[in-house]
């Protein structure tokens, strides 16, 4: 591969892993090589409904899409009853996450999608009376 150009794939698909509240998208440093020239610098990562991706594939309409340092090796995806904010997904419904690394140069292709996994619900807050000092 010829130096200063765009990232490679990842190798790797990421993790999903559900997280009150959302989602937690996690890779490792094997996402990313730090040998390129020039490094990459952030990991943009696109979340997919399963079955959209199941019937459209790689064009499937992207869900959320945020852009990380890569050193951050994860990133929480929040989800609501309605998903009416942008870049918040639904509770209860099932995603796949794929990363692109990105460089001075530009994007990079995106990874294989991960394993599916679902949007899980915010714990409601406590009823429990709170003890008086």
């Amino acid at each position: 591969r010829a130096s200063g150009g765009l990232p490679r794939k990842p190798k790797l698909a990421p993790e999903l892993a559900n997280e009150t509240g959302g989602l937690q998208v996690l890779w490792d440093r094997r996402h990313y090589a730090d040998s390129e020239v020039p490094p990459s610098h952030s990991v943009k990562v696109k979340l997919v409904a399963s079955e959209d991706y199941a019937k459209d594939g790689p064009r499937a309409a992207t869900s959320a899409l945020l852009v990380v340092r890569a050193s951050a090796h994860g990133v929480r995806v929040p989800a609501s009853e309605t998903g009416s904010v942008a870049g918040q997904l639904l509770t209860g419904r099932a995603y796949v996450a794929m990363l692109a690394c990105v460089n001075s140069v530009g994007a990079g292709a995106y990874s294989d999608p991960s394993a599916e996994a679902t949007a899980v619900a915010r714990r409601a807050a406590s009823s429990r009376p709170r003890a008086e000092p």
